[in-house]
């Protein structure tokens, strides 16, 4: 595919080779957005399939993954050189954004066609969802503002201008906050998503592309494409603390559902790095195919698009090794992935902790009993690996509750089945008092359950 330049004062090569000829400012570089954190507590969605979408940028399609498979079971025409795409929380919908048709197309995952197709401004990028899935923003790299959309009518209701060149956007789990990357201005925007105003201007490094927060929201990384290194931001003081050394030109991140491990992946070659974010050091690189483009994160499995090899590498993320590779369009870009429906019925958490928004009290050192459902005997193997977790946090606001019960059972799972209830166990630390923490438990079926913790 030719080089194709912006009318405005930023060029738009999307990354290809390494060396590639680049304007006076800058070239921008194409990132679409998935966002792997979730809200606090779960998003309810009707009985859905699990699908993987990827966007071939010369094909102007869609390439429909069915990841029981790991072949392509549906092509979906949409606009001119399709670059972003991301999945409604409910997955009744995908918006992706055709850079050359300034449009988003919007998808029926249920049929797999175009249902609606929004005007937006020019050259749109990246595309994430708030999530309550009642907006979406949309990054408009030719005009650098982004489009406010109203997910009800499919119609824009608002701009916001930001940095020159805006790549990619992703919400915070609270739905309070939306970052941007700036490509030109080597920025990061942070938008208040509740008066769509820009509240803070990030300095990160060269030609931020890809960005993506943890689950708790305390952190966001960023690629820096003209560089070989991701950037951390803490999202609490609008700061960058730390730069993690990785591949040649990194394009686009990724965090999965435990928060443990952010994969970036290295454009100006062929592998993705596993970044550790306890330590920000990258603990693997692994192989995939050509010039890796952008990644998304479901469960324990990381899709990666290898632009320049017409494929999409299977990451096994517990062991950072590729499974499968899925031949699918030209140029394939941007992946999104629609989680199925959760074969457990997880209700919420039950007495004595208390659901989001409500932020549990407690003396830490204590062990809490935390009790749930999934509507009958699962049996013992259903927590992720790594799970359950817990993070650090900035204390909030939520009204604050006691907790009642402690106990001196030692750690781990157990099933009652007179009440079908699971109990787990949960060991605190006696260092964590004076400070707040997210306990997440991620299940086998890919959803994070959470839960707000003070200690005392």
């Amino acid at each position: 595919m030719s080089d194709r330049m912006l009318k405005s004062s930023a060029a738009r090569a999307l990354p290809r080779r390494v060396g590639r000829v680049r304007s006076a400012l800058a070239a921008v570089l194409l990132s679409a957005v998935f966002v792997v954190a979730g809200p606090l507590g779960t998003v309810a969605r009707a009985s859905v399939t699990t699908l993987v979408y990827v966007t071939n940028n010369d094909d102007n399609t869609v390439s429909v993954i069915d990841p029981a498979t790991n072949t392509v079971t549906a092509t979906i025409p949409v606009g001119a050189s399709p670059d972003g795409v991301a999945f409604s929380p409910s997955g009744n919908k995908a918006y992706v954004t055709n850079f050359n048709g300034n449009s988003v197309s919007v998808i029926d995952p249920g049929t797999n066609t175009v249902t609606a197709t929004i005007p937006v401004g020019s050259h749109p990028l990246g595309v994430a969802f708030t999530p309550s899935g009642s907006t979406a923003y949309v990054t408009d790299n030719g005009t650098s503002v982004v489009s406010v959309i109203d997910t009800a009518t499919n119609t824009v209701t608002g701009t916001i201008s930001v940095g020159t060149a805006p790549n990619q956007v992703a919400v915070a789990p609270s739905g309070a906050t939306a970052y941007v990357t700036n490509n030109v201005d080597n920025t990061v925007s942070v938008i208040d998503t509740a008066t769509n105003t820009v509240t803070a201007t990030i300095p990160v490094g060269s030609a931020p592309a890809g960005v993506a927060v943890t689950p708790s929201g305390g952190a966001a990384y960023t690629a820096n494409n003209a560089t070989t290194t991701v950037s951390v931001i803490d999202t609490a003081t609008n700061t960058a603390v730390a730069t993690v050394p990785v591949g040649q030109l990194p394009n686009g991140v990724a965090v999965t559902p435990s928060g443990s491990t952010v994969y970036a992946t290295n454009f100006g070659g062929t592998s993705v790095s596993a970044i550790d974010t306890a330590t920000n050091t990258v603990t693997a690189s692994i192989p995939v195919g050509n010039s890796p483009a952008e990644v998304a994160v479901t469960g324990t499995t990381a899709y990666v698009t290898n632009f320049d090899s017409n494929t999409v590498s299977v990451i096994d993320t517990a062991a950072n090794t590729v499974t499968a590779t899925v031949p699918v369009g030209h140029s394939p870009y941007a992946v999104a992935v629609r989680p199925g429906t959760p074969p457990f019925d997880f209700t919420g958490f039950f007495q004595p902790v208390d659901n989001p928004p409500a932020v549990n009290v407690m003396n830490a050192g204590r062990s809490v009993p935390v009790k749930f459902s999934l509507g009958g005997d699962k049996g013992l193997n259903i927590l992720a690996p790594g799970s359950p977790s817990s993070q650090n946090v900035t204390c909030g606001t939520g009204s604050a509750d006691p907790i009642e019960t402690t106990t001196t059972s030692k750690a781990g799972l157990t099933y009652d089945p007179s009440s079908q209830t699971y109990t787990y166990v949960w060991q605190t630390d006696k260092a964590w008092k004076g400070t707040c923490r997210t306990f997440h438990l991620v299940l086998t079926d890919g959803t994070d359950h959470t839960a707000n913790f003070e200690f005392k």
